[in-house]
């Protein structure tokens, strides 16, 4: 079985350079047949340009696409360049739990007929406040035993995304904004534990533009799922 790590960036940094540099231990001692494809939408940012430059060296692919205010032809396109059996899809600045990410094949493996993984994610939002989930509509939490008390949002419910899936024309992305996956007859949901999660570390500041920009390049009703 091939796994392809899909990574979709635009203008990230450090981030970044921290995923792909836990992608790369992964392969090397782990899963040597797995494949990175980044997804770059024209980042014009030096530092950028000379991490992709770093993954290039690293013999992952750096595949450039524009977004286009189209999430989910961003990421079909980022799809069609994917030649592994399976596509796991991360943004820029998330990543796995290390168990999870060493586990994947396993996982896989185990379960043939599952077509489409949900997949939790813990959503740290650092300096979050109280005031900020009423404005924002976020149920506001911490998972102490994990990570102190550093704000985290809608982990009540599990934040789950539909993030692992089998690499097949049927199975698309679907909405130009918090895309969805269609296509998918058989579909697991991992557990809700940490264990099991996508990890999402950001900044309050960071939160707040990325759901401006949302709000002003779509419309507050699409950032709200009603679009």
């Amino acid at each position: 079985m091939k796994i392809s790590y899909l990574v979709t960036c635009k203008n990230e940094t450090l981030e970044l350079l921290e995923l792909i540099e836990k992608l790369k231990t992964h392969i090397d001692f782990n899963a040597p047949n797995d494949e990175v494809v980044i997804l770059d939408d024209f980042s014009d940012n030096e530092g950028t340009k000379k991490i992709l430059e770093k993954a290039k060296n690293y013999g992952f692919s750096v595949v450039q696409h524009a977004l286009n205010k189209n999430f989910a032809e961003h990421k079909n396109y980022g799809g069609k360049r994917c030649i592994g059996d399976y596509i796991v899809q991360l943004d820029a600045d998330e990543y796995l739990w290390p168990s999870f990410l060493t586990n994947m094949r396993e996982l896989l493996e185990s379960n043939p007929k599952v077509e489409l993984y949900r997949v939790p994610r813990v959503n740290i939002v650092r300096g979050a406040t109280p005031q900020d989930a009423v404005v924002w509509g976020w149920n506001l939490g911490t998972i102490p035993e994990y990570f102190g008390d550093i704000p985290i949002i809608n982990w009540s419910h599990g934040d789950y995304q539909s993030r692992i899936y089998k690499n097949s024309l049927n199975i698309q992305w679907h909405k130009p904004l918090h895309e969805t996956i269609s296509g998918a007859e058989f579909v697991s949901q991992l557990p809700k534990e940490v264990e099991w999660s996508i990890i999402h570390d950001k900044t309050i500041q960071r939160q707040i533009s990325q759901n401006k920009f949302y709000n002003q390049n779509w419309s507050k009703q699409a950032n709200m799922g009603m679009g």
